[in-house]
């Protein structure tokens, strides 16, 4: 019974101009007319990382603020941004900020990308439940040392799914495997390396407490 939405999407970059991001509004205003089967269409602007634009040279986010007044707005708009945009333009909007994961959201999410891929004992839901934690240990320990984070949530993510996959062709090889234990720990150690190296002794630290 609710209207049907329509994304209109636009990726934000360095380079965008002040007329790109017009078209993106004529598009969607295009929808406000139309009808489907009698059913009510509402377009909704999804502006990806819509804090890069604002680092361009063009200024280009200097439409928004005629765009996104209340008397002058006719479309739903989102901008999806990785910091804070300036006041000028967040005083216009509803702001949400999603505060970095702790440990317990960080072990959910793995549990649920892992699914049943790889049988849960009470050994590989240690191993996930480290690895959450060591990751942790690794964020905190940039922010002490104030060093860059080029670490984010992609990464641990592709270190679950690597452990995970690695560690289903392991189960499945378990009947010639000599030493499962040993294998199992070259997988880990293997997808700490492959996922946070580049910066430092990051990978060699995350073993280090993964072990512990």
């Amino acid at each position: 019974e609710l209207p049907e939405l329509i994304p209109v999407s636009y990726q934000g970059s360095e380079y965008c101009t002040s007329e790109s991001i017009l078209g993106v509004f004529n598009r969607a205003e295009k929808y406000l007319n139309v009808n489907t089967q009698n059913k009510e269409i509402l377009p909704v602007i999804v502006f990806d990382e819509i804090g890069l634009a604002e680092l361009s040279a063009n200024n280009p986010l200097k439409v928004l603020h005629n765009k996104l007044e209340i008397e002058n707005i006719k479309v739903s708009f989102v901008g999806i941004s990785n910091w804070r945009l300036d006041a000028s333009k967040m005083n216009r909007a509803l702001y949400l900020a999603r505060p970095d994961p702790d440990e317990k959201d960080l072990v959910f999410t793995a549990e649920a990308i892992c699914g049943n891929k790889i049988n849960m004992d009470a050994k590989n839901s240690r191993i996930i439940q480290t690895l959450a934690k060591v990751y942790c240990n690794l964020r905190d320990r940039l922010k002490e040392k104030r060093k860059e984070d080029i670490f984010g949530l992609r990464d641990y993510y592709f270190l679950i799914k690597g452990v995970t996959s690695d560690l289903q062709i392991l189960e499945g090889r378990k009947q010639e495997v000599l030493d499962y234990n040993t294998e199992m720990y070259t997988i880990i150690r293997k997808n700490l390396k492959k996922n946070f190296s580049g910066l430092g002794d990051e990978p060699e630290y995350l073993w280090k407490q993964f072990c512990l």
